[in-house]
């Protein structure tokens, strides 16, 4: 997983690679105020999604993969972005 902050959008673009056995990716997200929470749940197919967070800080991210049968996947490696706005 990527995260990197595009000043002229004024948001978070994040991308990472999907399996096509991902029925549901969770995106989570955290700030210095508090730990890593679900964001957003978005289709197993999925590669990017963009995240306008409303203050300057740095933001960390991570997917959880969800499998068709119910099952879920391991939580991703981090990825840390320091916002500018």
């Amino acid at each position: 997983m990527k995260a990197v902050w595009d000043e002229a959008k004024n948001q978070v673009q994040l991308s990472w690679q999907s399996d096509a056995a991902y029925d549901h990716l969770l995106i989570y997200r955290a700030d210095a105020d508090n730990g890593l929470e679900l964001w957003a749940k978005v289709p197993g197919n999925t590669i990017s999604f963009s995240d306008k967070p409303l203050r300057a800080g740095k933001f960390t991210y991570a997917l959880k993969p969800l499998y068709a049968g119910g099952g879920e996947g391991f939580l991703s490696e981090e990825a840390v972005v320091e916002t500018g706005k």
